[in-house]
């Protein structure tokens, strides 16, 4: 019911006009609010499959930077073996090399000193030593061709390796910390390839007790 005398009236309307603004002020609020609720929801869904694709990611990341980790140790291992490999072939082909120098230093010899009679007699008074540098020659090359044949394959290895090593890095975040391990074994198979090897080490056990009973004989000849 309304007041009956007309200043309380006026009173009551201004303060039911007042709370109903504030009630319709509330309201706007509450929508607003509302609003803001869902925009806030959305966006943390959105942040929530953003963050789970990023899990995802690192795990894969992570994949495969194992995989380019246990390439590189596959590498520097096939590149140690093929290092020694090729210091063997190196070898032998020094070795060759002597017997041949050695060889013909005998026969000019023998031809100087002897002449060309001598000479066969002394052949035919040891046949076993040359029957044992022919074996020892054959043996040489057979071993020459394998280890030619292993490099090969080696190299053909290598450059599969390096194709996976270069495809792994394009896709890893990790590209920039594996670059110097990269470029460290990229340097060594290029100064493999470019016909750097390795010192040998010196004549052990029958050969080198052969190459001095072989320079003996040199030397006692003449």
């Amino acid at each position: 019911m309304l007041p009956e005398y007309p200043a309380q009236q006026e009173l009551w309307q201004r303060n039911t006009s007042t709370l109903l603004k504030e009630v319709l002020d509330l309201r706007h609020f509450q929508r607003e609010l509302e609003t803001r609720l869902r925009e806030e929801h959305a966006y943390l869904l959105q942040e929530q499959n953003y963050s789970r694709q990023l899990e995802q990611k690192l795990a894969d990341s992570q994949r495969a930077c194992d995989q380019v980790e246990s390439a590189l140790r596959r590498s520097t291992d096939e590149a140690a073996w093929l290092r020694q490999q090729l210091g063997g072939q190196k070898r032998a082909e020094d070795l060759d090399s002597r017997v041949e120098i050695l060889a013909t230093l005998n026969e000019s010899l023998l031809k100087t000193t002897f002449g060309t009679t001598a000479m066969e007699t002394t052949f035919q008074n040891k046949p076993i030593e040359l029957s044992q540098i022919c074996s020892d020659l054959q043996r040489q090359e057979e071993l020459i061709r394998s280890l030619q044949l292993s490099n090969r394959h080696q190299e053909e290895l290598i450059l599969s390796l390096q194709t996976a090593f270069d495809a792994a890095l394009l896709t890893s975040p990790c590209s920039s910390s594996c670059d110097c391990e990269r470029a460290t074994i990229v340097g060594a198979s290029s100064r493999a390839t470019d016909g750097y090897f390795p010192p040998l080490p010196p004549p052990s056990g029958t050969e080198a007790v052969s190459w001095s009973q072989g320079i003996g004989e040199g030397r006692n000849l003449e």
